[in-house]
């Protein structure tokens, strides 16, 4: 705009072709969306350009561009346009009562969250101190670093421990399995999950993507899931730990800001949990202004029935059953009432993967992707699914 001279466009103008595919339950991506549609592919090389020019954090990136790379990149840019025209053609625009949502998810997402980076520098300086203090007892077990999957596993094998990836769920569950006697393979497995907690990293994350103002735009995507529902961007604000019960949150951000990981050892157990545990906390308000937030419970399950009309469980709902309690019940063929959270955990949380498993056209996939626990064979989820 500043350049030629443009207009701004006002917010209310703004159409997106991506939000009225996914609005059908269609890929967001334009090259898996064109496909699904019939249309013309895009130009593969566009992508390799991209790479190799555009993304600049990349060792093989380059930052000038010869002529005959520079048409190439017109020619896709052309191409683009053209296919997504014809996409946004075919598609239209969103619905009129759907329309207003969207632009108010642009609003929302143009505001962005609202971050405490002194408090995300002080976690991240503890990370880093206390992975350093890791890294090094790994590799004096092992003669390896932590990220050097490779002969690290080897390492395992040749202590007698045979693994089937280096990925932290899979090694999380070995280590909760008891299997696994004290030692120097377990210290390693301790050190590997450790190191590698997803909830650390949502700190590289927030530290990334908060701008100038302190917030981080885009942080959610409009009807991301099939049913409506927003999904995670950026760091996943929708999936950040629930904190320590009983712990205020405030007092565990105080604490974090010692910059001191033993002092966390002491208070928390381990420094790594404590900095994962507080992962919520580092969205907050605006100077000046409160979060007040609130949630609908259950709001796709209680859709679900209400469209499919299955009484049983919207009578369930409306009694404030809990819900995955009363599926197990079902599943299980026992009275109403048996199965709790203390007397049947592992019939609960088969309740619990029917619930989330079974709505919206899920069935044997669906189960399999809540539960990799192998305790059922494929016939037996069927037949729970009936």
């Amino acid at each position: 705009m500043p350049n030629y001279g443009w207009p701004e466009p006002k917010p209310t103008q703004w159409r997106d072709t991506m939000a009225v595919a996914r609005y059908y339950a269609l890929p967001g991506g334009l090259a898996n969306l064109a496909r699904v549609l019939g249309f013309e592919n895009k130009d593969a090389a566009g992508g390799r350009l991209i790479s190799k020019y555009s993304k600049l954090y990349l060792k093989t990136a380059k930052e000038e561009i010869p002529e005959d790379d520079f048409q190439k990149f017109v020619e896709y840019c052309i191409q683009d346009v053209k296919i997504e025209q014809s996409v946004s053609d075919f598609l239209g625009d969103l619905p009129g009562r759907e329309l207003p949502i969207f632009q108010l998810d642009q609003r929302i997402n143009m505001r962005g969250l609202y971050l405490d980076v002194a408090g995300i520098t002080k976690a991240s300086v503890i990370v880093q101190q206390r992975a350093a203090e890791l890294t090094k007892e790994f590799v004096e077990l092992t003669g390896c670093t932590p990220s050097q999957t490779a002969v690290a596993k080897k390492w395992f094998s040749e202590q007698g421990l045979e693994l089937e990836n280096m990925q932290s769920e899979y090694l999380k569950d070995l280590l909760e399995s008891g299997d696994i006697p004290d030692g120097p393979s377990r210290r390693a497995l301790q050190i590997r999950t450790a190191i590698s907690k997803a909830s650390t990293k949502k700190l590289d994350a927030m530290a990334r993507q908060v701008g100038k103002d302190g917030t981080a735009k885009f942080q959610t995507v409009y009807h991301g899931a099939a049913t409506g529902r927003w999904t995670g961007s950026g760091f996943q604000p929708l999936n950040l730990s629930r904190g320590f019960e009983g712990v205020d949150p405030e007092q565990l951000v105080r604490d974090i800001g010692h910059g001191d990981a033993s002092y966390l050892d002491m208070m928390y157990g381990d420094a790594m949990d404590a900095i994962g545990k507080a992962s919520r906390h580092w969205v907050t308000a605006r100077p000046g202004h409160d979060i007040i937030s609130g949630d609908f419970t259950s709001i796709e399950a209680i859709i679900l029935v209400c469209l499919a009309g299955e009484q049983w469980k919207i009578d369930a709902f409306r009694d404030g059953v809990k819900i995955y309690e009363h599926m197990a019940d079902k599943i299980y063929r026992l009275p109403p009432g048996t199965v709790s959270k203390d007397t049947h955990p592992i019939e609960r949380q088969d309740g619990k993967t029917g619930e989330l498993a079974f709505g919206y056209q899920g069935a044997l996939g669906a189960w399999l992707k809540f539960d990799n626990s192998g305790r059922h064979s494929d016939e037996r989820i069927i037949e729970i699914c009936k």
